[in-house]
């Protein structure tokens, strides 16, 4: 499968809308069920649980990201009014989770440069710095 950023580069920028639904869906089905690790979903939670919960996580994110290194925090921001509160790069709108999933395509470092030109080397490094540091249950 083409990546999103082989595709932009080939001046393909768009997927096939019936594309994209199926990557969706395939995505959802591969995701674990909620009863695995406990969690309730999110109409069981209700509104007011789920708001507690998705700002929990946010707080989460915030607290990893200003207990991370002064590289980290120079290339990786979170604004809740940006991009739904994604970690994204500073002064861009590109979200962390792009550049993840354009690795996980196969893009090369040097891809996603020339895909995303705003972006060097050294930030999606720091960017990756940050996104392993969210994987890890103990720090170091």
């Amino acid at each position: 499968m083409t990546s999103f950023l082989a595709k932009k580069l080939n001046g393909e920028e768009k997927l096939a809308d019936g594309i994209a639904q199926e990557r969706i869906r395939v995505r959802n089905q591969e995701q674990l069920p909620h009863i695995l690790f406990g969690l309730p979903s999110a109409e069981e939670l209700g509104p007011e649980r789920l708001f507690q919960q998705v700002k929990s996580n946010f707080q989460y994110l915030q607290n990893k990201l200003s207990s991370g290194s002064a590289r980290t925090k120079q290339s990786v921001m979170l604004d809740s009014r940006i991009m739904h509160g994604n970690p994204i790069f500073v002064g861009t709108r590109i979200p962390l989770y792009r550049i993840v999933e354009e690795l996980a395509d196969g893009a090369t470092l040097e891809d996603l440069v020339d895909g995303y030109p705003s972006l060097s080397i050294e930030q999606i490094q720091a960017g990756l710095d940050f996104a392993v540091s969210l994987l890890r249950i103990y720090d170091d």
